[in-house]
């Protein structure tokens, strides 16, 4: 009880901190990257960086904090390509996949940010969202959904465990940013978020190879081209014969994502008193 009354105190408080609430509504823009079985060390590839866009709400009840909604639309990708190692390269998998997230965020303004006094600060976030997702791999100049086909044997009578795994996931994003006030009311932000996911599937790889007798029967053929694609490199007869033991990704290893970008944002009605505006006046938002 006496943490819960500690707490409540402090969300009290809150509002009277820095005496600046303010509504902004903005765009973002930037670049999108994954992390995953096709990224070198589980890094990011420069190269894959694929265009972000999306829209935010953002509420300041003082010049600390400030609370956003986001929608964002972003594109990631990967390739065995990427690898230098000649084994990882012969996997030869791809993939690419649209991201569409809804966020609320968390902004700790260090040391404080105000639109018309304040204009600089650095931030740091935090928060939770829920995002769609659809790996997709190119096969004979088309575009395919990989998650229907089961290529690691979702779905199949040998393998119940493997269930097919959700195009709806939730993320932890984290990050960084910097805010510069522009005058009258503009903030433009420069932001590196990392989200940080519960799934292995962001790439369609995760787990083992399965014996291709059982991924043609119960998932069919397209599947099993889906699954091992060996057989497509240059100068290769036939894709190499996996077992259902031999691996294929690393599921101790859930696969990331990164949006980075600026924001450009709009603030709706005139900061109260301490912030620019004259001591007892309203606040208009």
């Amino acid at each position: 009880m006496k943490i819960q009354s500690i707490l409540i105190g402090i969300l009290l408080m809150l509002p009277g901190l820095g005496m600046a609430q303010r509504v902004e509504l903005g765009l973002l823009g930037g670049v999108s990257n994954y992390s995953g079985e096709l990224t070198p060390d589980y890094g990011i590839v420069l190269s894959e960086s694929r265009p972000a866009v999306g829209g935010l709400l953002r509420y300041s009840p003082n010049n600390f904090l400030s609370l956003r909604f986001g929608i964002t639309s972003a594109y990631i990708s990967g390739t065995d390509e990427n690898w230098s190692d000649p084994a990882l390269q012969e996997r030869n998998l791809s993939f690419r996949s649209n991201i569409v997230e809804a966020s609320l965020i968390a902004e700790i303004n260090v040391p404080g940010y105000d639109v018309e006094m304040k204009k600089f600060s650095p931030y740091l976030f935090v928060g939770v969202a829920g995002f769609y997702h659809n790996p997709m791999a190119l096969y004979q100049g088309e575009w395919i959904k990989l998650q229907p086909l089961g290529t690691e044997g979702q779905g199949t009578t040998a393998f119940p465990d493997r269930k097919p795994y959700s195009l709806y996931q939730a993320a932890v994003p984290f990050g960084l940013g910097t805010k510069f006030g522009l005058g009258s009311g503009l903030t433009l932000s420069a932001e590196l978020g990392v989200r940080m996911t519960f799934t292995d599937y962001l790439d369609d790889i995760s787990t083992t190879y399965v014996d291709p007798n059982i991924l043609i029967l119960e998932n069919g053929e397209l599947s099993y081209r889906l699954s091992n694609r060996t057989g497509e490199l240059a100068g290769r007869d036939r894709p190499i014969d996996f077992g259902n033991n031999d691996s294929r990704g690393n599921p101790d290893i859930k696969d990331w994502y990164v949006i980075a970008g600026f924001t450009f944002t709009y603030t709706i009605g005139v900061p109260m008193s301490g912030s620019g505006a004259k001591e007892g006046c309203p606040v208009n938002w």
